[in-house]
């Protein structure tokens, strides 16, 4: 199995991508670990700082299959699984970052995906979106020409955000 690592520190994707499947996810973990390490580093000495609440990471391992999709496999459901990595913090010493598992949605700059490409969580959040909004409609004394503007105006906006990059199939 090849083994990748993802980043998502402070709205951004650092990623450790090595194709060989020689690759063991101990080799991944340090590269990740110094790849946050010099960025915090040098996020501090430009007086930036990261927020380890806003920051997460990610091993997959996966190979891929006849069929063409992939296979992964979630480390961390391990008894033995202990990696933790941890990031810079002015004045502090290093905190750990939360572990995103390779299964589990994660909601990052408004959009929930997950590491393996499975939509279910947004297109459920984009659902549930949709049916607020159709209540509030059905239930005021809006005019048909201000629910058309609406719609056009905030309900779309709100609904359509995240299509894009969905890898959901419509």
């Amino acid at each position: 199995m090849a083994v990748a690592g993802v980043l998502f520190v402070d709205n951004t994707n650092l990623m450790h991508l090595n194709m060989s499947p020689q690759t063991v996810y101990d080799q991944v973990h340090w590269k990740m670990q110094a790849a946050i390490h010099n960025w915090g580093r040098l996020l501090i000495a430009t007086g930036g700082a990261l927020k380890p609440e806003k920051c997460s990471y990610t091993i997959i391992a996966y190979t891929g299959l006849p069929s063409g999709g992939w296979q992964y496999k979630d480390y961390s459901t391990e008894d033995n699984y202990t990696m933790t990595v941890p990031v810079p913090v002015p004045g502090e010493a290093l905190r750990p970052i939360t572990h995103a598992p390779v299964m589990r949605p994660q909601k990052t700059l408004g959009i929930y995906t997950a590491p393996n490409g499975d939509s279910t969580a947004q297109l459920e959040y984009m659902q549930k979106r949709a049916q607020t909004w159709i209540d509030q409609i059905r239930l005021g004394t809006v005019n048909r020409c201000l629910t058309w503007l609406g719609l056009a105006t905030k309900f779309w906006p709100k609904v359509g955000y995240g299509i894009g990059s969905s890898t959901a199939s419509f």
